[in-house]
C-alpha cells in the first residue's frame, strides 16, 4: 500500500496569490486532527500526519482500515447516532471517544468523503452555564440599539467580553470588497485600526468565497507549523477540498500580513447579508 501526502507545493508569493488554490493545502493546524472517512464504507481514507500524538496510534496504521474496526462499534454508533441526528453537519459538536481519549468534533461532507476533525477537550473549558448566561445577555443587550453604528460597537464589545481577546474588530465591505474597521474593542494599550481603510485586494476573490462558505475561521497560532494530510495513493491527482474544515492551514502570504500587523491568533465569524459578505467580526490576541 503506497501511502502519500497530498501538501499543495505550489509556489505562494505576492503576484499569484489570487489564484492560490487555499481550499486545498493538503495540510491543517495542530491543535487538533483530522480524519477523511469513505461515507460508503467509513473507510479512513484520509489522515493528518500528527494523529499519533492523540491516540498513540500512526496515520499508517489507520489508513485503509474502517472506522469501527480502529475505534469500536460504540464510536461508530455515535458517528451515525449524530449523522442521523443533524441534517445540517457541523451544526453541534460531536463528542467522541477514541482510544480512550475524548474528543470534541466537527463532521461534515466533501463529495464522497466525510471529514472529521476533533481536537482534546480541555479542563480548563470554561463551565457551559457560564457561556450561556454571559451569550444571553449580550444578545438581549442588541435589541436596545438603535443605529448600525451602534449595533456593530456592541457585537465588538460583547465578542471581547466572551472571547477575553485583545482586540475584536467589525470589518465592513462595500459593494466593491474595500474595506473599513466599522467598529472595534480593544486592550487600552493597544494602537487603535477603527476608521482605517484597505483595498479589495486584501482578501482575494477566493478568500471571500471561503468566508462564504465556511462563517467561522479560527487560527490558534500563526507561528504554527502545518500538518500534513496523509492519503492512500490509489487515484491519479487525488486530494480533498477542505473548505468547509475548521482546522484548515493558512496560506503563507495572509500568515505573513498577519506577523506584519503584530496579530499573534485570530477567529473571523462572517456576517452575511442579501447572499453578500457584508462584514466579518475579527478578533486577535
Amino acid at each position: 500500500m503506497n501511502i502519500r501526502d497530498i501538501v499543495n507545493r505550489d509556489i505562494v508569493n505576492l503576484t499569484n496569490c489570487e489564484q492560490e488554490p487555499i481550499h486545498i493545502p493538503g495540510s491543517i493546524q495542530p491543535h487538533g486532527f483530522l480524519l477523511g472517512l469513505k461515507n460508503n464504507s467509513l473507510i479512513i481514507d484520509y489522515c493528518s500526519g500528527n494523529i499519533a500524538q492523540y491516540i498513540s496510534i500512526s496515520y499508517s496504521q489507520l489508513l485503509g482500515k474502517s472506522f469501527s474496526e480502529v475505534f469500536g462499534e460504540q464510536a461508530q454508533e455515535s458517528f451515525f447516532d449524530y449523522v442521523s441526528q443533524n441534517l445540517m453537519l457541523s451544526s453541534s459538536l460531536l463528542k467522541l471517544t477514541l482510544a480512550g481519549n475524548e474528543f470534541l468534533c466537527t463532521l461534515h461532507k466533501s463529495s464522497d468523503t466525510y471529514i472529521l476533525e476533533a481536537e482534546p477537550i480541555s479542563v480548563d473549558e470554561k463551565n457551559a452555564s457560564e457561556s450561556y448566561n454571559q451569550t444571553s445577555q449580550f444578545f438581549s443587550y442588541m435589541h436596545d440599539t438603535h443605529s448600525l453604528k451602534e449595533l456593530c460597537q456592541l457585537v465588538a464589545d460583547g465578542t471581547r467580553d466572551i472571547t477575553g481577546y485583545d482586540r475584536v474588530m467589525i470589518y465592513r465591505f462595500d459593494k466593491d470588497y474595500n474595506g473599513e474597521v466599522y467598529a472595534e474593542s480593544k486592550r487600552e494599550d493597544l494602537e487603535p485600526f477603527l476608521g482605517l481603510h484597505y483595498p479589495h485586494t486584501d482578501i482575494p476573490a477566493q478568500a471571500r468565497q471561503l468566508y462564504m462558505q465556511n462563517l467561522l475561521r479560527i487560527i490558534t497560532d500563526i507561528d504554527y507549523t502545518p500538518v500534513p494530510v496523509y492519503t492512500i495513493d490509489d487515484t491519479a491527482n487525488k486530494n480533498l477540498d477542505l473548505s468547509l474544515s475548521i482546522l484548515r492551514s493558512t496560506s503563507p502570504i495572509h500568515v505573513q500580513y498577519l506577523h506584519n500587523m503584530g496579530v499573534g491568533a485570530t477567529l473571523t465569524i462572517s456576517l452575511i447579508h442579501q447572499k453578500r459578505k457584508s462584514c466579518s467580526v475579527g478578533s486577535s490576541y
